[in-house]
């Protein structure tokens, strides 16, 4: 594989991990019912949108469903991002403002930060080599889309993915298992902007 080819394989994942963050969000968006601060309500809508989502995969993959599941969850992420999406990609944009506020004018950190967010998506995305990856967080999903279907097994802790890990499976069966490390690094800014405003917030 060429540079260039690498480098448009990287690309393309990390747009298919940003819309997959982004329907996320989307998605817990359409149930909120009152304006919270971005740190509040971008890992809200995360957490909804990513338990329907992985509920949904879990429900039909129980009963052999697997092109339903993985139909059912583009038409969800669609209908989010036409109803919610501008919603969605402007509370991420205030939570990323507000990490940016943290750092201030302060040359160096934003150096450093530049510097750590570079190489936090150089390392994901390249295809996974980590033996947990390999044989746990992405192996039973390769199994579930290989199977088609998600199937009891005698190894208890093998046979219970987490409900995030069952939203890797539009990754693992398009060939693009590296997009969900490139959904992890999404997740970065969340607990730096919650653990800024916990210790330096009294309204928290």
């Amino acid at each position: 594989m060429s540079a260039i080819t690498a480098l448009a394989a990287a690309l393309a994942s990390t747009v298919f991990a940003a819309l997959r963050l982004v329907g996320f969000v989307a998605t817990g968006e359409l149930l909120r019912r009152r304006e919270r601060a971005p740190f509040i309500a971008v890992p809200f809508a995360l957490l909804v949108g990513a338990a329907l989502t992985a509920f949904m995969y879990s429900l039909l993959l129980g009963h052999g469903q697997l092109r339903l599941a993985l139909v059912g969850d583009a038409v969800l992420v669609a209908l989010s991002l036409a109803l919610r999406g501008k919603s969605a990609v402007k509370l991420l944009r205030s939570l990323v403002a507000e990490l940016g506020l943290t750092l201030g004018r302060n040359r160096v950190a934003w150096a450093m930060a530049s510097v750590i967010a570079v190489l936090y998506w150089i390392q994901a995305a390249t295809p996974p080599r980590d033996t947990d990856s390999l044989r746990y967080h992405l192996a039973h999903i390769s199994q579930i889309d290989a199977e088609g279907a998600w199937v009891a097994l005698p190894i208890v802790h093998y046979a219970f993915p987490f409900g995030w890990q069952m939203t890797y499976l539009p990754f693992v069966h398009s060939g693009r298992p590296e997009a969900a490390q490139l959904l992890n690094v999404g997740l970065a800014p969340l607990p730096s902007s919650l653990s800024v405003r916990c210790c330096c917030s009294r309204s928290f």
